[in-house]
């Protein structure tokens, strides 16, 4: 069973990712705020690529077995989103207000996942208005 998977946030976590769940095959779509970190999302996924090329990590010949699909609206990358992982910044108000954008368009099933290292997820799913979305980490 193929999953639709979407990461929010398009700077270094999310593109490796991003980049670490094509080349397990999957089909990953990104969002991002900035038009120009989405021009920029393929070739940086391809540095970070050759860069486990070069440290010896992946052989030489490998790609990547699923792909990258960029997308400038959040709706369009969560949308039916089995899972969703949030790779912004470390700042509450920003992942609390996007975490209740993503919850407003995405299923009760989908999976939300976060990449806060500090704060407690408790306050981070506090906006969303279906908590069990948010307790299924």
């Amino acid at each position: 069973m193929a999953y639709k998977l979407a990461v929010v946030g398009a700077g270094l976590l999310g593109t490796r990712i991003a980049g670490e769940l094509a080349l397990q095959g999957c089909t990953v779509h990104v969002y991002d705020g900035s038009p120009l970190t989405l021009q920029t999302l393929h070739s940086i996924v391809d540095q970070q690529l050759q860069q486990l090329r070069d440290c010896g990590l992946l052989p030489p010949d490998q790609q990547l077995r699923g792909s990258v699909v960029p997308e400038s609206i959040l709706s369009g990358a969560v949308t039916d989103a089995d899972i969703v992982f949030e790779a912004v910044t470390e700042d509450l108000g920003i992942k609390r207000g996007l975490f209740k954008d993503i919850a407003s368009v995405c299923s009760k099933e989908t999976i939300l996942c976060t990449s806060t290292l500090s704060l407690a997820l408790a306050d981070v799913f506090a906006d969303i208005s279906s908590p069990e979305v948010g307790h299924k980490l």
